[in-house]
């Protein structure tokens, strides 16, 4: 697939964070491009390479000499997904930005779903809510509850307000990550930011699977958990006490 140069305006930019994904980089990068061409949308993919330990990189050099609508970014230190996303963002050629996980859990064929859904409903942000959740039940239960538990706190109706599968326009996502408190885990809270700064978001049901090869980072989903729920005052004071004071 040869979409042009990185100096032209994309349809899409895929960012996608990667840690540790030698084993799902190649898989990815394929169904992806199948994706675009599938639905002629002209797209880039930027894969953010934070800080991985394995070929990581090796197979990101790979996938650019096959395609040249791909290009890397990385981080000498792992600074996590939001910190990729971050990098990524600010990079994209695009005019909208797709974000998925480098694991294949969120599948690509899901891509033009979202994109046609923003185009079609006008709306700021289209996020994919995970409906067939395939994963151990103790973390779909720790997921699903904590995202619950976001939706009472924050009222909304959402789906599933965690979901890292979402598209948006770049301007948007890149307001949307500015957040002006630090957190543990600021992945968490991307919907909440739009909702506080009045963006509308729409959720559209997309397939979730167990991912294609490798680890989760997340080693002890309980204490994962856990961490995220004690940073639930925080959030409440930025994204509802402080979005009231400024009349967002």
């Amino acid at each position: 697939m040869s979409p042009g140069s990185i100096n032209n305006i994309f349809d899409i930019t895929a960012v996608i964070p990667c840690f540790n994904e030698e084993d799902n980089i190649a898989a990815l990068v394929e169904k992806v491009q199948q994706a675009f061409s599938t639905h002629s949308i002209n797209g880039e993919i930027i894969l953010v390479n934070d800080a991985s330990l394995d070929g990581t990189q090796r197979q990101i050099d790979i996938a650019m000499q096959k395609y040249n609508n791909i290009r890397s970014f990385g981080h000498k230190k792992n600074k996590g997904i939001f910190k990729s996303w971050i990098t990524g963002a600010r990079n994209a050629s695009g005019r909208y930005v797709v974000i998925l996980d480098a694991d294949l859990q969120y599948d690509p064929d899901d891509i033009p779903v979202l994109y046609n859904e923003i185009q079609k409903n006008k709306c700021d942000i289209v996020q994919g809510w995970r409906k067939n959740y395939s994963d151990t039940r103790f973390r779909y239960i720790l997921s699903v509850g904590f995202s619950k538990l976001l939706g009472v706190f924050f009222k909304c109706r959402l789906q599933d307000i965690k979901s890292g599968f979402l598209i948006c326009r770049k301007e948007v996502f890149m307001d949307i990550l500015s957040y002006k408190l630090e957190y543990m885990f600021p992945q968490h809270y991307l919907t909440l930011s739009g909702i506080s700064k009045k963006y509308k978001i729409d959720q559209i049901p997309v397939t979730f699977r167990k991912r294609l090869s490798g680890n989760s980072y997340i080693t002890s989903p309980f204490l994962f958990s856990l961490k995220a729920f004690w940073e639930l005052p925080k959030a409440f004071y930025e994204f509802r006490v402080l979005s009231r004071k400024k009349g967002r």
